[in-house]
């Protein structure tokens, strides 16, 4: 549901603001052998930039947020964290991501105007591994389901509310993944997908170093790039649609047993 006064053209960054999703993988190579299941769980960020362009009933914004100013600013709290479970060939994965923004602006009236702004990711995915790619590397193919679910209520300080928007869709997707070992404590990931269902499409890739310092740990940190484009494909004030480019650094721990 969507509710979209004239008053929306004044709240660019909130509009702005209304997705902040994801879904990586963060992994150790493939042990064939394995006859038991292995795990890690590893809390991260991602610290992306964003810009294209967001539409909210018949006003469209354009989008063009740096993380440190525009969305860190205006964080209230955030949960990023990614689950596996490995056996053999089979790897299960699954991700949860939970934020919950309050920008605030002055409009050129001096009226303040504030939102709050609360989105959910969730993903669900299996990857097998077909082949090596040499005597070192891995490939495996990934796919599975991803979840979006996107809440913002927006209007004037101590005043009704007079921009509501309620948005979920599911997307299935469909890629792989590689590991590639560089030293004895260190490995290179990469991940690339496409997704499709309740969006037109998202398409992202994602790279990574692992550095393990420890049997129970290691320290991940790399590079991420995700598109996405959504629309409800609904008339007047029931319109919504979201396509952007995300993209920045990716920091986390990942926790082993």
């Amino acid at each position: 549901m969507i509710k979209t006064p004239a008053i929306i053209k004044g709240l660019p960054v909130m509009t702005a603001l209304l997705v902040l999703s994801t879904g990586t993988a963060f992994a150790k190579p493939v042990d064939e052998t394995a006859d038991t299941w292995k795990f890690s769980l590893a809390p991260f960020l991602w610290a992306m930039n964003i810009n294209g362009s967001s539409r909210i009933g018949t006003t469209t914004s354009a989008l063009n947020l740096d993380f440190k100013d525009d969305l860190l600013n205006n964080l209230d709290n955030a949960l990023m964290v990614h689950f596996e479970a490995a056996k053999g060939r089979t790897s299960l994965f699954a991700e949860y991501q939970y934020s919950k923004l309050k920008p605030e602006e002055v409009l050129a009236n001096g009226a303040t105007a504030n939102a709050d702004y609360k989105n959910i990711l969730g993903e669900l995915g299996v990857g097998y591994t077909i082949n090596g790619l040499s005597s070192d590397a891995t490939l495996q193919i990934i796919g599975g389901a991803r979840y979006y679910s996107q809440e913002l209520d927006a209007g004037l300080a101590s005043g009704p509310t007079l921009v509501h928007v309620d948005e979920s869709w599911w997307d299935a997707f469909l890629g792989g993944r590689v590991f590639l070992p560089l030293a004895e404590k260190w490995q290179l990931v990469i991940r690339g997908d496409g997704a499709t269902g309740g969006s037109n499409e998202t398409w992202q890739a994602a790279g990574y170093f692992n550095w393990r310092f420890n049997d129970w740990g290691s320290l991940l940190f790399g590079y991420r790039y995700m598109n996405i484009n959504y629309d409800n494909d609904k008339q007047g004030n029931e319109r919504y649609s979201y396509d952007a480019d995300q993209q920045g650094p990716l920091l986390g721990v990942n926790f082993y047993w």
